[in-house]
């Protein structure tokens, strides 16, 4: 059996990913995130005394990386026992506008009668603050950093820009991504407008301009 230092992680995701027969979700969040959790363990073989000690690691941290982290193992996990992978069900968000928690949740708590299925929502929302971010159905993954109704409505404006720059210039979606990040200064992996606060949501919009 090939060490973690041999195995090609993406392809390894990429595979298992077809054989559940999952849709919906990052690939790309997989690869950063299971490469930085299996960084220490370069020398293991992929078997279940490395899925234990990686349990054992995840205990000593954090509440909000530790729900995230045991989402991963626990993918790779499935991969190790060949069983069914399982969605994200108690991955805690930490909100960074009012200091609560955000879990997940009937998007009617937002939207009321309409229904866009489960999304994460901080427990202060409707009283000290009201932010929510959508998640990938394919795993319950959050699709970025929880935003505030300000940067909801920027997130939304730099996605129709950056949209409508690769659509009208044919481009391929990734390259027009890739001009953004060089542009913002930022690594590619970083360059999600998911992850962008309001003021780099304003930076994206007028790179795109000055794109275009």
């Amino acid at each position: 059996m090939k060490t973690i230092q041999q195995i090609n992680i993406k392809k390894l995701i990429e595979s298992h990913i077809r054989h559940q027969g999952l849709t919906d979700i990052s690939i790309s969040n997989y690869v950063t995130k299971l490469k930085e959790l299996l960084s220490d363990f370069g020398h293991m073989k992929l078997d279940e005394d490395l899925i234990q000690a990686l349990k054992r690691r995840n205990e000593f941290l954090t509440s909000n990386t530790k729900t995230l982290n045991r989402h991963y193992i626990g993918f790779l996990e499935s991969y190790v026992n060949s069983t069914s992978f399982q969605k994200a069900k108690d991955v805690i968000i930490d909100c960074q506008y009012c200091g609560g928690q955000a879990t997940l949740q009937s998007s009617k708590r937002v939207y009321k009668r309409y229904d866009h299925g489960d999304i994460y929502i901080c427990e202060n929302h409707g009283h000290l603050c009201d932010a929510y971010v959508f998640c990938h159905k394919g795993d319950n993954l959050p699709l970025g950093t929880l935003a505030n109704r300000t940067t909801q409505i920027a997130r939304s404006e730099a996605h129709s820009k950056v949209d409508r720059l690769w659509l009208k210039n044919g481009w391929d979606r990734g390259d027009a991504y890739k001009m953004l990040s060089d542009l913002m200064g930022l690594k590619r992996e970083e360059c999600h407008i998911g992850l962008f606060d309001e003021e780099q949501c304003l930076h994206a919009i007028k790179c795109v301009e000055l794109i275009m």
